[in-house]
């Protein structure tokens, strides 16, 4: 239940089908399968598995929460440096 409902979530972010690169939702390649997901009552254990291998590529946009329902942990979340932190080029 855990990935039809994180393929509910990347559907909401996806209302444009993936016409414009925004970092959100699904990608183009995975946009048609995961709106198809996401749109059924119930997966099974062969779409749930398919659902799984989309929604990993895609985790980082997901809640620590679904994640961990998902793939048994939170993904690493990888956070800009600030710019003191940024390291000098050295001219």
């Amino acid at each position: 239940m855990a990935a039809l409902e994180a393929c509910r979530v990347l559907s909401s972010r996806d209302m444009d089908w993936a016409a414009v690169q925004n970092g959100e939702g699904w990608s183009q390649a995975t946009t048609w399968t995961g709106h198809t997901l996401s749109e059924r009552a119930v997966l099974d254990q062969g779409e749930a598995a398919h659902a799984l291998g989309l929604l990993h590529g895609h985790r980082r946009q997901l809640s620590d929460e679904v994640c961990i329902a998902c793939f048994g942990e939170a993904p690493a979340r990888r956070r800009r440096p600030e710019p003191e932190e940024q390291p000098a080029l050295g001219f």
